[in-house]
């Protein structure tokens, strides 16, 4: 019973065929694909100007007035910073 052996994988992470643990994708990147166990079928880039942590399933934007100083967080506290004036 196949449903007794396996799991799902948590938001945001993937496992491929007869894998016995999931994964995450890497920060600045989003899940696309739960159903493999290759990073890069997985996994895409998020646009420019957005940021993403290694658990998250999609990407975000900063919020307005502030932007990109750091892809690779999951923390728009981290990932943005406000813009200089003018």
């Amino acid at each position: 019973d196949e449903s007794s052996v396996c799991s799902t994988c948590s938001t945001g992470q993937y496992s491929g065929t007869a894998s016995s643990s999931c994964s995450s994708c890497a920060s600045g990147k989003y899940l696309t694909n739960a159903a493999t166990g290759v990073e890069s079928s997985a996994c895409s880039d998020c646009s420019a100007g957005q940021y993403s942590g290694n658990t998250t399933a999609s990407c975000s934007s900063c919020a307005a007035g502030k932007r990109l100083t750091n892809a690779a967080t999951s923390l728009e506290s981290s990932a943005c910073t406000d813009c200089s004036a003018g």
